[in-house]
């Protein structure tokens, strides 16, 4: 069961145990711990939504502001309206909460407890996309280390080495950041066109009736061709890309909807105020 966890403070280890064992922010997502540097990652994507809802007309955002932590979040009302097909799909997942995540972000109205609100959602929708890729052969495990240890194959040698030397420094690269979003898109498109992944052996029928079920604008070039054959032809390979990626972000949804996540409320919101205080 997932469960949201009321803690009454946060256990210190002395400054020699804390170099070995970096603090951990007190979160744990479908079985996996997630480290410092995950969640610091997390932290720098959703900062500047954080401070667009929460700064109000404040010029200048300091540490100040997240050791206060008392200005008002006004938070969105109404689901973003996507601007393209497939953001439109993507809804799907970014409206989806695990049980434990729901609760704790509808008490979440202060800077550091939505900052730390919005961090759990996005890590709840990539580790869902990292388990259904194991589902699918993308991935041999679920966790963030594998999506890691891929972006550090790719990285320069000094990359790899600092990286080797410091943990917290994958969490803190904008470079990191950018690959992990396409890592994260890679991850569906390889899903989305395996055959043997699950949800995606799709019928000719279920890709028409998909067809008939939606607008579509495939160009004059195509709407200029007389044979409905011809044109079925043509337009059906990328309706059922269509329908496969509507399929995947509904699998993905249902993963976090059924994700047991256990957040520490005081821990993950002391581990925000203490990370953007530096």
């Amino acid at each position: 069961m997932a469960s949201v966890i009321w803690a009454v403070g946060i256990p210190r280890s002395d400054t020699a145990a804390t170099k070995e064992e970096p603090q951990l922010p007190g979160l744990t997502i479908a079985g996996q711990k997630v480290s410092a540097a995950e969640f610091k990652y997390a932290l720098s994507e959703v900062k500047s939504q954080v401070i667009a809802a929460c700064a109000g007309e404040e010029n200048s955002v300091g540490a100040d502001f997240w050791q206060k932590n008392q200005a008002k979040c006004t938070r969105p009302t109404v689901a973003p309206t996507a601007g393209s097909e497939n953001e439109r799909k993507q809804l799907v997942l970014q409206q989806a909460y695990s049980p434990a995540s729901k609760k704790f972000c509808a008490s979440a109205s202060k800077p550091a407890e939505y900052a730390a609100c919005l961090a759990v959602h996005l890590l709840e929708g990539q580790h869902a996309a990292y388990r259904q890729a194991v589902l699918g052969g993308q991935m041999t495990a679920p966790t963030w280390e594998e999506a890691l240890q891929s972006w550090r194959e790719g990285s320069s040698p000094s990359e790899a080495t600092a990286a080797a030397k410091n943990q917290t420094f994958e969490g803190e690269q904008p470079d990191l950041a950018v690959y992990l979003s396409k890592y994260v898109s890679s991850l569906r498109d390889q899903y989305i066109t395996a055959e043997q992944a699950p949800g995606m052996k799709v019928s000719d029928r279920q890709v028409k009736d998909h067809y008939l079920a939606n607008a579509w604008d495939f160009g004059e070039e195509i709407a200029k061709l007389s044979s409905e054959e011809e044109k079925w032809k043509i337009i059906s390979p990328s309706v059922k890309v269509d329908l496969r990626t509507q399929i995947y972000y509904d699998l993905l949804a249902r993963q976090v909807q059924g994700m047991e996540t256990v957040i520490n409320q005081e821990s993950v919101v002391a581990f925000v105020k203490d990370t953007f205080s530096k």
